[in-house]
Protein backbone atom coordinates (compact mmCIF):
# COMPACT_ATOMS: atom_id res chain seq x y z
CA UNK A 1 0.00 0.00 0.00
CA UNK A 2 1.65 3.69 -1.09
CA UNK A 3 2.54 5.90 2.10
CA UNK A 4 0.21 8.48 0.51
CA UNK A 5 -2.84 6.42 0.97
CA UNK A 6 -2.37 5.91 4.70
CA UNK A 7 -3.52 9.63 6.35
CA UNK A 8 -2.69 8.56 9.85
CA UNK A 9 0.81 6.79 9.87
CA UNK A 10 3.34 9.03 8.52
CA UNK A 11 6.78 8.77 10.69
CA UNK A 12 10.21 9.40 9.94
CA UNK A 13 12.46 6.96 11.55
CA UNK A 14 16.04 7.17 11.39
CA UNK A 15 16.45 4.12 13.32
CA UNK A 16 16.32 0.12 13.28
CA UNK A 17 12.94 -0.75 12.61
CA UNK A 18 12.92 -3.49 15.50
CA UNK A 19 15.81 -4.42 18.67
CA UNK A 20 16.11 -5.80 21.56
CA UNK A 21 13.71 -4.45 23.87
CA UNK A 22 12.32 -5.89 26.22
CA UNK A 23 8.71 -5.93 26.25
CA UNK A 24 6.74 -4.44 29.29
CA UNK A 25 4.90 -7.13 31.71
CA UNK A 26 1.20 -7.88 29.63
CA UNK A 27 -1.88 -8.51 32.06
CA UNK A 28 -2.85 -12.25 31.57
CA UNK A 29 -6.53 -11.03 31.29
CA UNK A 30 -8.40 -8.64 29.53
CA UNK A 31 -10.88 -7.00 31.29
CA UNK A 32 -12.81 -3.73 30.08
CA UNK A 33 -14.99 -1.03 31.30
CA UNK A 34 -18.28 -0.66 30.69
CA UNK A 35 -17.59 2.43 29.36
CA UNK A 36 -15.33 2.62 26.25
CA UNK A 37 -14.63 4.10 22.97
CA UNK A 38 -14.41 1.64 20.41
CA UNK A 39 -13.86 2.45 16.46
CA UNK A 40 -12.37 2.70 13.53
CA UNK A 41 -11.58 4.99 10.77
CA UNK A 42 -13.25 5.19 7.90
CA UNK A 43 -10.76 7.15 5.20
CA UNK A 44 -12.11 8.72 1.91
CA UNK A 45 -9.12 9.94 0.90
CA UNK A 46 -7.91 8.46 -2.95
CA UNK A 47 -11.28 6.21 -2.03
CA UNK A 48 -9.47 4.30 0.39
CA UNK A 49 -12.43 3.14 2.41
CA UNK A 50 -15.31 4.85 0.85
CA UNK A 51 -16.66 5.37 -1.74
CA UNK A 52 -15.78 2.11 -3.19
CA UNK A 53 -13.59 1.87 -6.70
CA UNK A 54 -14.50 -1.80 -8.61
CA UNK A 55 -12.85 -1.72 -12.05
CA UNK A 56 -11.56 2.05 -12.42
CA UNK A 57 -15.21 3.35 -11.74
CA UNK A 58 -16.39 4.83 -8.32
CA UNK A 59 -19.07 3.83 -6.91
CA UNK A 60 -21.14 7.07 -6.71
CA UNK A 61 -25.02 6.01 -7.28
CA UNK A 62 -27.12 6.47 -4.57
CA UNK A 63 -27.90 2.54 -4.70
CA UNK A 64 -23.84 1.91 -4.50
CA UNK A 65 -23.24 4.30 -1.83
CA UNK A 66 -26.24 3.07 0.63
CA UNK A 67 -24.95 -0.50 -0.05
CA UNK A 68 -21.36 0.09 0.75
CA UNK A 69 -21.75 2.40 3.89
CA UNK A 70 -24.40 -0.25 5.10
CA UNK A 71 -21.41 -3.00 4.91
CA UNK A 72 -19.49 -0.63 6.58
CA UNK A 73 -22.10 -0.28 9.58
CA UNK A 74 -22.36 -4.58 9.46
CA UNK A 75 -18.31 -4.37 10.10
CA UNK A 76 -18.50 -2.24 13.54
CA UNK A 77 -21.72 -3.98 14.56
CA UNK A 78 -19.89 -7.39 14.11
CA UNK A 79 -16.45 -5.90 16.27
CA UNK A 80 -19.33 -4.17 18.45
CA UNK A 81 -18.03 -1.06 17.84
CA UNK A 82 -19.78 2.30 19.04
CA UNK A 83 -18.53 4.68 17.18
CA UNK A 84 -17.47 5.49 13.25
CA UNK A 85 -15.06 8.18 12.53
CA UNK A 86 -15.65 9.10 8.88
CA UNK A 87 -13.65 11.16 6.79
CA UNK A 88 -16.17 14.21 5.44
CA UNK A 89 -13.63 16.73 4.20
CA UNK A 90 -10.60 14.81 3.03
CA UNK A 91 -8.27 17.51 0.97
CA UNK A 92 -9.98 21.31 1.16
CA UNK A 93 -13.31 19.76 -0.19
CA UNK A 94 -16.57 18.40 0.67
CA UNK A 95 -18.69 14.88 0.48
CA UNK A 96 -21.97 16.80 1.06
CA UNK A 97 -23.17 20.66 -0.32
CA UNK A 98 -20.88 23.35 1.31
CA UNK A 99 -20.51 26.61 0.77
CA UNK A 100 -17.29 26.49 1.98
CA UNK A 101 -16.01 23.65 -0.04
CA UNK A 102 -16.41 21.78 -3.39
CA UNK A 103 -17.94 18.55 -4.04
CA UNK A 104 -15.06 15.81 -3.58
CA UNK A 105 -13.82 14.05 -6.34
CA UNK A 106 -13.99 11.17 -4.19
CA UNK A 107 -17.25 10.87 -5.34
CA UNK A 108 -17.02 11.73 -8.92
CA UNK A 109 -13.39 11.74 -10.23
CA UNK A 110 -13.47 15.73 -10.64
CA UNK A 111 -13.21 17.98 -7.74
CA UNK A 112 -16.05 20.54 -7.92
CA UNK A 113 -18.56 18.67 -10.04
CA UNK A 114 -21.49 17.47 -7.82
CA UNK A 115 -23.21 14.33 -8.06
CA UNK A 116 -26.32 13.65 -10.05
CA UNK A 117 -28.06 13.43 -6.58
CA UNK A 118 -26.99 16.20 -5.22
CA UNK A 119 -30.20 18.44 -4.95
CA UNK A 120 -32.36 14.93 -4.31
CA UNK A 121 -30.15 13.02 -2.05
CA UNK A 122 -28.15 14.28 1.36
CA UNK A 123 -25.75 11.68 1.69
CA UNK A 124 -23.98 12.88 5.09
CA UNK A 125 -27.32 12.64 7.02
CA UNK A 126 -28.52 9.33 5.29
CA UNK A 127 -25.23 8.27 6.90
CA UNK A 128 -25.56 9.50 10.50
CA UNK A 129 -28.96 8.59 10.34
CA UNK A 130 -28.20 4.77 9.83
CA UNK A 131 -25.40 4.73 11.79
CA UNK A 132 -27.35 6.19 15.12
CA UNK A 133 -29.79 3.75 14.25
CA UNK A 134 -27.09 1.05 15.16
CA UNK A 135 -26.45 2.57 18.09
CA UNK A 136 -23.60 4.27 17.07
CA UNK A 137 -21.87 7.56 17.49
CA UNK A 138 -21.04 9.65 14.01
CA UNK A 139 -17.85 11.53 14.26
CA UNK A 140 -17.22 14.05 11.17
CA UNK A 141 -13.38 13.92 9.77
CA UNK A 142 -12.12 16.67 8.32
CA UNK A 143 -8.21 18.09 7.55
CA UNK A 144 -8.05 21.88 7.90
CA UNK A 145 -4.88 22.61 5.85
CA UNK A 146 -4.55 19.83 2.96
CA UNK A 147 -5.13 21.39 0.21
CA UNK A 148 -3.65 18.58 -2.44
CA UNK A 149 -2.10 15.29 -0.96
CA UNK A 150 -0.23 12.91 -3.63
CA UNK A 151 3.26 13.85 -4.03
CA UNK A 152 4.20 14.39 -8.09
CA UNK A 153 7.73 14.48 -8.75
CA UNK A 154 7.43 17.01 -11.42
CA UNK A 155 4.37 19.09 -10.16
CA UNK A 156 4.38 22.84 -10.11
CA UNK A 157 2.63 25.49 -8.25
CA UNK A 158 0.55 26.52 -10.66
CA UNK A 159 -0.26 22.58 -11.90
CA UNK A 160 -1.59 21.91 -8.73
CA UNK A 161 -3.89 24.87 -8.48
CA UNK A 162 -5.37 24.11 -12.03
CA UNK A 163 -6.34 20.95 -10.45
CA UNK A 164 -8.96 22.70 -7.97
CA UNK A 165 -12.22 23.93 -8.41
CA UNK A 166 -13.03 27.64 -8.91
CA UNK A 167 -14.70 27.61 -5.92
CA UNK A 168 -11.63 25.80 -4.26
CA UNK A 169 -10.90 28.21 -1.11
CA UNK A 170 -7.30 27.82 -2.00
CA UNK A 171 -7.76 28.52 -5.37
CA UNK A 172 -10.07 31.72 -4.43
CA UNK A 173 -6.74 32.38 -1.96
CA UNK A 174 -3.56 31.73 -4.10
CA UNK A 175 -1.58 34.30 -1.56
CA UNK A 176 -2.84 31.76 1.64
CA UNK A 177 -1.31 28.37 -0.20
CA UNK A 178 1.89 27.36 -0.27
CA UNK A 179 3.77 23.99 -1.82
CA UNK A 180 5.97 22.06 0.56
CA UNK A 181 7.16 18.75 -0.75
CA UNK A 182 5.00 19.27 -4.13
CA UNK A 183 1.97 19.53 -2.39
CA UNK A 184 -0.41 21.91 -2.00
CA UNK A 185 -1.56 23.61 1.83
CA UNK A 186 -3.11 26.04 3.40
CA UNK A 187 -0.76 28.36 5.78
CA UNK A 188 -1.66 28.14 9.13
CA UNK A 189 -0.41 32.07 9.96
CA UNK A 190 -2.86 33.98 8.12
CA UNK A 191 -6.34 34.74 10.11
CA UNK A 192 -8.20 34.07 6.68
CA UNK A 193 -7.34 29.92 6.78
CA UNK A 194 -8.95 30.17 10.53
CA UNK A 195 -11.94 32.26 9.41
CA UNK A 196 -12.26 29.14 6.62
CA UNK A 197 -11.46 26.71 9.15
CA UNK A 198 -14.37 27.95 11.40
CA UNK A 199 -16.83 28.61 8.44
CA UNK A 200 -16.59 25.04 8.17
CA UNK A 201 -17.11 23.51 10.85
CA UNK A 202 -19.87 25.96 11.95
CA UNK A 203 -22.08 25.48 8.63
CA UNK A 204 -21.58 21.20 9.18
CA UNK A 205 -22.80 21.14 12.55
CA UNK A 206 -25.57 23.48 12.08
CA UNK A 207 -26.57 21.33 9.10
CA UNK A 208 -25.81 17.57 10.47
CA UNK A 209 -27.09 16.11 13.29
CA UNK A 210 -23.21 15.00 14.34
CA UNK A 211 -21.82 13.55 17.27
CA UNK A 212 -18.27 15.60 16.90
CA UNK A 213 -16.06 16.98 15.10
CA UNK A 214 -12.50 14.93 14.61
CA UNK A 215 -9.41 16.57 13.28
CA UNK A 216 -6.10 13.91 12.50
CA UNK A 217 -2.38 14.70 12.53
CA UNK A 218 -1.94 16.76 9.40
CA UNK A 219 -1.04 20.13 10.72
CA UNK A 220 2.41 21.40 9.66
CA UNK A 221 4.34 19.50 6.88
CA UNK A 222 5.99 16.60 8.40
CA UNK A 223 9.88 16.79 7.32
CA UNK A 224 10.38 14.14 4.29
CA UNK A 225 13.34 12.65 2.56
CA UNK A 226 13.82 12.78 -1.32
CA UNK A 227 16.82 11.33 -2.65
CA UNK A 228 18.81 11.14 0.19
CA UNK A 229 17.56 14.44 0.99
CA UNK A 230 15.79 15.92 3.85
CA UNK A 231 13.63 18.62 3.84
CA UNK A 232 11.79 20.44 6.54
CA UNK A 233 9.64 22.48 6.45
CA UNK A 234 10.28 26.59 6.26
CA UNK A 235 14.03 25.66 4.17
CA UNK A 236 12.35 27.48 1.73
CA UNK A 237 10.70 30.29 3.64
CA UNK A 238 7.39 29.09 3.06
CA UNK A 239 5.76 31.06 5.40
CA UNK A 240 8.15 33.84 5.77
CA UNK A 241 6.22 36.57 4.37
CA UNK A 242 3.21 35.73 6.39
CA UNK A 243 4.94 35.83 9.96
CA UNK A 244 6.61 39.11 8.97
CA UNK A 245 2.61 40.46 7.82
CA UNK A 246 1.00 38.84 11.00
CA UNK A 247 3.47 37.98 14.00
CA UNK A 248 1.46 39.16 16.62
CA UNK A 249 4.48 40.28 18.37
CA UNK A 250 6.01 35.89 18.62
CA UNK A 251 9.64 36.63 17.74
CA UNK A 252 10.55 33.17 17.00
CA UNK A 253 8.76 31.59 14.27
CA UNK A 254 8.31 28.28 15.68
CA UNK A 255 6.77 29.10 18.53
CA UNK A 256 4.48 31.38 16.12
CA UNK A 257 3.95 28.26 14.12
CA UNK A 258 2.88 26.26 17.45
CA UNK A 259 0.56 29.76 18.19
CA UNK A 260 -1.08 29.21 15.19
CA UNK A 261 -2.37 25.80 15.77
CA UNK A 262 -3.03 26.62 19.37
CA UNK A 263 -5.56 29.16 17.94
CA UNK A 264 -6.39 27.24 15.21
CA UNK A 265 -7.86 24.55 17.87
CA UNK A 266 -8.82 27.37 20.52
CA UNK A 267 -11.54 29.11 17.52
CA UNK A 268 -13.15 25.38 16.90
CA UNK A 269 -13.57 25.17 20.53
CA UNK A 270 -15.71 28.91 20.60
CA UNK A 271 -17.50 27.27 17.32
CA UNK A 272 -18.76 24.34 18.86
CA UNK A 273 -19.51 25.79 22.40
CA UNK A 274 -21.35 28.29 21.03
CA UNK A 275 -23.47 25.75 18.77
CA UNK A 276 -23.76 23.45 21.83
CA UNK A 277 -25.37 26.55 23.91
CA UNK A 278 -27.71 27.68 21.47
CA UNK A 279 -29.05 24.35 20.26
CA UNK A 280 -28.96 22.05 23.76
CA UNK A 281 -26.22 19.94 21.54
CA UNK A 282 -23.47 18.14 22.88
CA UNK A 283 -21.04 17.74 19.52
CA UNK A 284 -17.49 17.00 20.82
CA UNK A 285 -14.26 18.36 19.75
CA UNK A 286 -11.49 15.51 19.54
CA UNK A 287 -7.93 15.30 17.96
CA UNK A 288 -6.27 12.53 16.95
CA UNK A 289 -2.28 13.61 16.65
CA UNK A 290 0.71 12.06 15.87
CA UNK A 291 1.68 9.53 18.91
CA UNK A 292 4.83 11.37 20.24
CA UNK A 293 4.63 14.69 21.91
CA UNK A 294 8.47 15.63 22.58
CA UNK A 295 11.37 13.78 23.66
CA UNK A 296 12.65 13.74 27.30
CA UNK A 297 16.27 14.76 26.07
CA UNK A 298 15.28 17.65 24.67
CA UNK A 299 11.98 18.11 26.96
CA UNK A 300 12.06 17.84 30.48
CA UNK A 301 8.17 17.00 29.94
CA UNK A 302 8.93 14.48 27.43
CA UNK A 303 8.84 10.86 26.09
CA UNK A 304 11.78 8.71 26.97
CA UNK A 305 12.10 8.27 23.32
CA UNK A 306 15.00 9.46 21.15
CA UNK A 307 15.66 12.59 19.59
CA UNK A 308 15.72 10.80 16.26
CA UNK A 309 11.94 9.84 15.81
CA UNK A 310 9.53 12.56 14.83
CA UNK A 311 7.93 14.49 17.56
CA UNK A 312 4.54 16.36 16.92
CA UNK A 313 5.34 19.66 19.35
CA UNK A 314 8.98 19.93 17.60
CA UNK A 315 8.70 19.14 13.82
CA UNK A 316 5.21 19.64 12.83
CA UNK A 317 4.38 22.19 15.77
CA UNK A 318 1.01 20.84 17.69
CA UNK A 319 1.20 20.77 21.53
CA UNK A 320 -0.94 18.74 22.03
CA UNK A 321 -0.07 17.71 25.33
CA UNK A 322 -1.11 21.45 25.72
CA UNK A 323 -4.87 21.01 24.18
CA UNK A 324 -4.97 17.91 26.73
CA UNK A 325 -3.67 20.10 29.90
CA UNK A 326 -5.61 22.92 28.75
CA UNK A 327 -9.41 20.97 27.97
CA UNK A 328 -9.09 22.64 24.48
CA UNK A 329 -10.55 19.26 23.41
CA UNK A 330 -12.69 16.73 24.75
CA UNK A 331 -10.85 13.78 23.42
CA UNK A 332 -7.53 12.93 21.74
CA UNK A 333 -6.33 9.92 20.21
CA UNK A 334 -2.89 9.98 20.14
CA UNK A 335 -1.61 7.30 17.05
CA UNK A 336 0.89 4.87 18.77
CA UNK A 337 1.18 3.38 15.50
CA UNK A 338 4.21 1.37 17.00
CA UNK A 339 4.81 -2.40 18.41
CA UNK A 340 6.47 -2.84 22.10
CA UNK A 341 9.81 -3.05 20.53
CA UNK A 342 10.19 -0.60 18.21
CA UNK A 343 13.35 1.00 19.51
CA UNK A 344 11.85 4.76 17.81
CA UNK A 345 8.67 4.93 19.36
CA UNK A 346 8.23 1.98 21.83
CA UNK A 347 4.37 1.38 22.66
CA UNK A 348 5.56 0.68 26.16
CA UNK A 349 6.78 4.25 26.92
CA UNK A 350 4.57 6.19 24.96
CA UNK A 351 0.86 4.97 26.16
CA UNK A 352 2.01 5.51 29.88
CA UNK A 353 3.11 8.87 29.28
CA UNK A 354 -0.01 9.62 27.82
CA UNK A 355 -2.31 8.37 30.77
CA UNK A 356 -0.48 10.48 32.89
CA UNK A 357 -1.09 13.79 30.72
CA UNK A 358 -4.63 13.06 31.05
CA UNK A 359 -4.32 12.51 34.96
CA UNK A 360 -5.82 15.71 35.87
CA UNK A 361 -7.92 16.94 32.47
CA UNK A 362 -10.93 15.79 31.44
CA UNK A 363 -10.03 15.12 28.27
CA UNK A 364 -11.11 11.77 27.37
CA UNK A 365 -8.43 9.88 26.10
CA UNK A 366 -8.27 7.04 23.78
CA UNK A 367 -5.37 5.24 21.64
CA UNK A 368 -4.91 4.93 18.08
CA UNK A 369 -4.14 1.25 17.00
CA UNK A 370 -2.26 0.25 13.89
CA UNK A 371 -3.61 -2.79 12.91
CA UNK A 372 -3.16 -2.08 9.26
CA UNK A 373 0.46 -2.79 10.40
CA UNK A 374 -0.13 -6.86 10.08
CA UNK A 375 0.22 -6.75 6.52
CA UNK A 376 4.29 -6.10 7.48
CA UNK A 377 4.72 -9.80 9.13
CA UNK A 378 6.84 -10.62 6.66
CA UNK A 379 9.44 -8.23 7.37
CA UNK A 380 8.33 -7.24 11.10
CA UNK A 381 8.44 -10.25 13.49
CA UNK A 382 6.08 -8.08 15.83
CA UNK A 383 3.31 -7.56 13.24
CA UNK A 384 3.17 -11.41 12.29
CA UNK A 385 2.17 -12.07 15.95
CA UNK A 386 -1.45 -11.73 15.52
CA UNK A 387 -1.79 -10.59 19.37
CA UNK A 388 0.13 -7.34 19.31
CA UNK A 389 -2.82 -5.16 18.97
CA UNK A 390 -4.43 -7.80 21.65
CA UNK A 391 -1.38 -7.13 23.85
CA UNK A 392 -1.32 -3.50 23.34
CA UNK A 393 -5.31 -3.72 24.59
CA UNK A 394 -4.59 -5.62 27.34
CA UNK A 395 -1.99 -3.92 28.37
CA UNK A 396 -4.40 -0.39 28.29
CA UNK A 397 -6.03 -1.77 31.15
CA UNK A 398 -3.04 -0.86 33.45
CA UNK A 399 -3.87 2.48 33.00
CA UNK A 400 -7.17 4.41 34.67
CA UNK A 401 -6.90 7.07 32.19
CA UNK A 402 -7.39 5.23 28.70
CA UNK A 403 -11.05 5.05 28.08
CA UNK A 404 -11.39 3.38 24.61
CA UNK A 405 -9.30 2.29 21.03
CA UNK A 406 -9.36 3.47 17.42
CA UNK A 407 -7.93 1.80 14.80
CA UNK A 408 -6.42 2.19 11.68
CA UNK A 409 -8.51 1.30 9.38
CA UNK A 410 -11.16 0.27 8.36
CA UNK A 411 -10.29 -2.09 5.59
CA UNK A 412 -7.44 -3.74 7.38
CA UNK A 413 -10.39 -5.41 10.14
CA UNK A 414 -12.19 -7.27 6.66
CA UNK A 415 -10.83 -10.40 6.12
CA UNK A 416 -9.14 -11.46 2.99
CA UNK A 417 -8.80 -15.00 1.35
CA UNK A 418 -4.93 -16.52 1.78
CA UNK A 419 -4.35 -19.19 -1.21
CA UNK A 420 -0.69 -18.38 -1.07
CA UNK A 421 -0.36 -18.16 2.59
CA UNK A 422 1.37 -14.79 2.59
CA UNK A 423 2.17 -14.04 6.09
CA UNK A 424 0.53 -10.77 6.53
CA UNK A 425 -2.71 -11.59 5.42
CA UNK A 426 -2.10 -14.56 7.68
CA UNK A 427 -1.59 -12.22 10.68
CA UNK A 428 -4.18 -10.01 9.40
CA UNK A 429 -7.06 -12.20 9.75
CA UNK A 430 -6.19 -13.96 12.89
CA UNK A 431 -5.41 -10.99 14.32
CA UNK A 432 -9.68 -9.83 13.41
CA UNK A 433 -10.26 -13.66 14.87
CA UNK A 434 -9.31 -12.84 18.14
CA UNK A 435 -10.57 -9.02 18.73
CA UNK A 436 -13.90 -10.24 17.93
CA UNK A 437 -13.80 -13.50 19.65
CA UNK A 438 -11.62 -12.19 23.20
CA UNK A 439 -11.81 -8.57 23.18
CA UNK A 440 -14.93 -7.41 21.55
CA UNK A 441 -17.36 -10.10 22.26
CA UNK A 442 -19.91 -7.86 24.06
CA UNK A 443 -20.85 -4.30 23.77
CA UNK A 444 -19.83 -1.65 25.48
CA UNK A 445 -20.52 2.32 26.05
CA UNK A 446 -19.14 5.57 24.29
CA UNK A 447 -17.56 6.91 28.41
CA UNK A 448 -19.79 10.05 28.99
CA UNK A 449 -18.47 13.68 28.73
CA UNK A 450 -20.89 15.46 31.17
CA UNK A 451 -19.62 18.82 31.13
CA UNK A 452 -21.03 18.87 27.49
CA UNK A 453 -24.59 18.04 28.92
CA UNK A 454 -27.66 20.45 28.00
CA UNK A 455 -30.41 19.02 29.19
CA UNK A 456 -32.04 16.79 31.95
CA UNK A 457 -32.85 13.51 30.71
CA UNK A 458 -37.06 12.76 31.11
CA UNK A 459 -37.66 9.42 32.22
CA UNK A 460 -39.11 7.07 29.72
CA UNK A 461 -42.95 6.76 30.72
CA UNK A 462 -45.62 3.69 30.31
CA UNK A 463 -42.87 1.05 29.30
CA UNK A 464 -44.54 -2.38 28.32
CA UNK A 465 -42.49 -5.38 26.97
CA UNK A 466 -43.85 -8.45 24.65
CA UNK A 467 -42.53 -11.44 23.52
CA UNK A 468 -43.95 -13.00 20.20
CA UNK A 469 -42.00 -15.67 18.28
CA UNK A 470 -39.00 -15.66 20.31
CA UNK A 471 -38.91 -11.51 19.68
CA UNK A 472 -39.08 -8.81 22.01
CA UNK A 473 -40.82 -5.70 21.95
CA UNK A 474 -40.47 -2.94 23.65
CA UNK A 475 -43.24 -0.01 23.24
CA UNK A 476 -42.87 3.19 25.93
CA UNK A 477 -43.49 7.04 25.65
CA UNK A 478 -40.01 9.42 25.39
CA UNK A 479 -40.86 13.58 25.08
CA UNK A 480 -39.63 15.57 21.74
CA UNK A 481 -38.03 17.77 23.91
CA UNK A 482 -35.87 14.83 25.57
CA UNK A 483 -32.20 14.72 24.93
CA UNK A 484 -31.99 11.07 24.05
CA UNK A 485 -29.77 9.42 21.42
CA UNK A 486 -29.36 5.93 22.28
CA UNK A 487 -31.32 3.45 24.27
CA UNK A 488 -29.88 0.82 26.31
CA UNK A 489 -31.70 -2.14 26.52
CA UNK A 490 -30.14 -5.02 29.25
CA UNK A 491 -30.63 -8.54 30.37
CA UNK A 492 -29.48 -8.54 33.83
CA UNK A 493 -25.75 -6.86 33.37
CA UNK A 494 -25.54 -7.78 30.10
CA UNK A 495 -26.02 -4.75 27.46
CA UNK A 496 -27.94 -6.44 24.84
CA UNK A 497 -28.30 -3.40 22.07
CA UNK A 498 -28.21 -0.40 21.94
CA UNK A 499 -30.99 1.67 19.55
CA UNK A 500 -30.47 4.89 17.97
CA UNK A 501 -33.53 7.36 18.69
CA UNK A 502 -35.99 8.48 16.56
CA UNK A 503 -36.89 11.49 16.48
CA UNK A 504 -39.89 11.62 14.59
CA UNK A 505 -42.03 10.45 17.18
CA UNK A 506 -42.57 10.27 21.34
CA UNK A 507 -44.12 6.53 21.12
CA UNK A 508 -41.68 4.53 20.51
CA UNK A 509 -41.45 0.61 19.78
CA UNK A 510 -38.21 -0.99 19.56
CA UNK A 511 -38.13 -4.58 18.13
CA UNK A 512 -35.09 -7.16 19.56
CA UNK A 513 -35.51 -10.24 17.32
CA UNK A 514 -34.08 -13.87 18.75
CA UNK A 515 -30.73 -13.89 17.19
CA UNK A 516 -29.96 -10.64 19.71
CA UNK A 517 -32.01 -12.13 22.12
CA UNK A 518 -30.61 -15.47 22.10
CA UNK A 519 -32.97 -16.92 24.63
CA UNK A 520 -32.20 -14.15 27.35
CA UNK A 521 -34.90 -12.22 29.04
CA UNK A 522 -34.99 -8.07 28.66
CA UNK A 523 -34.62 -7.09 32.25
CA UNK A 524 -34.25 -3.26 32.01
CA UNK A 525 -33.49 -0.44 29.68
CA UNK A 526 -31.86 3.23 30.06
CA UNK A 527 -31.27 6.62 28.23
CA UNK A 528 -28.15 7.71 26.75
CA UNK A 529 -28.33 11.09 26.24
CA UNK A 530 -26.07 13.17 23.83
CA UNK A 531 -23.30 13.94 26.27
CA UNK A 532 -23.31 10.08 26.57
CA UNK A 533 -24.53 10.22 30.08
CA UNK A 534 -26.67 7.26 30.74
CA UNK A 535 -29.57 7.48 33.45
CA UNK A 536 -30.21 4.76 35.66
CA UNK A 537 -31.56 1.42 34.22
CA UNK A 538 -35.44 1.39 34.39
CA UNK A 539 -36.36 -2.14 35.91
CA UNK A 540 -38.62 -4.04 33.16
CA UNK A 541 -40.69 -7.11 34.74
Amino acid sequence: MKKYLIPLCLMSLTLPLEANITRPEIPKVYSENKNMMRTTWVATVDNLHFPKVVDGKIHNSVDELKADWLEILKLHEEMNFNTVIFQVSPTLDALYKSEHRPWSHVLTGTQGLAPQWAEEFDLISWMIDETHKRGMEFHAWFNPYRVSHKYIPDTTFEREVNKLASNNFGKKNLDLVYMFDQKLYLDPGSPKTIEHIKDTISEFIAKYDVDAVHFDDYFYPYKVTRNGVTMFFGDNFEDEKTFAENSRGIKDIKEWRRSNNDLMIAEVKKVIDTHNTKTNRAVQWGVSPFGIWEHIDENKDGMNTPIASTASNRDIYADTRKWVLEETIDYIIPQVYWSFTQPAAPYGEITPWWDKVAENSRTHLYIGHANYKHMNAAWSKPWANPEEIGDQLKFNTKYKNIKGSAFFGYSSLLKVENPENKPGITAQNAHIDILKSEYFSKKVLVPAKPWLDKVKTIPLKDIKLNYSNGNAIIKFKDAFSNDSRFYVIYSGEEILNVVGRDNSYENIEIKIDSTVLKNKKITGISIKDRAGVETKITKIK
